[in-house]
């Protein structure tokens, strides 16, 4: 099955070097748990994602991802939600994205090799960007997550999310 991840420039690097190793599934907003996934949508456009307020443009490249519908870390978002999230969370989730674009959220809760990556869409420009990972990093590239850094990288992002709750941000 043919899914798309939404990214910015400054991730394409780290996702070229690494894979798509990293993202937050929020599972209780109101105690900040979650867990270590990827988020994909099976609609090739970018709106009602949730994706508005990031401080880069994470609606800016589409990544077509090539995927076994039988992987057991791979998740339909409205049937594993069910069982796995608090109902203030889901409703706070979709209530940012739009009524009917959940129904297209999948999350895989584990690493996307590169090499599953078959496609890059520069969604600014409206053209096929084959060679992205040679793409010249900008200069406030984000270098990626390596596999083995994933709840490292989870125990940072809380700690500044708290912090910048605290903060009145």
């Amino acid at each position: 099955m043919i899914l798309y991840h939404f990214t910015s420039e400054q991730h394409l690097a780290g996702i070229a070097r690494h894979g798509l190793t990293v993202g937050d599934v929020p599972t209780d907003i109101r105690k900040m748990r979650g867990r270590i996934g990827v988020w994909f949508s099976a609609e090739p456009t970018p709106e009602s994602l949730g994706l508005e307020g990031a401080v880069v443009d994470k609606k800016r490249f589409r990544l077509a991802v090539a995927l076994d519908e039988e992987l057991p870390t791979l998740h339909r978002w409205t049937d594993w939600s069910a069982n796995n999230v608090t109902p203030e969370t889901i409703t706070a989730l979709h209530s940012a994205a739009g009524v009917d674009s959940p129904q297209h959220w999948w999350i895989v809760l584990g690493v996307i090799p590169t090499e599953s990556i078959i496609g890059c869409f520069d969604v600014q420009r409206g053209i096929d960007v084959p060679s992205w990972k040679e793409l010249a990093p900008p200069a406030d590239a984000v270098p990626g997550v390596p596999a083995w850094r994933r709840e490292a990288w989870q125990r940072q992002m809380l700690k500044k999310v708290r912090r910048a709750i605290a903060l009145g941000r």
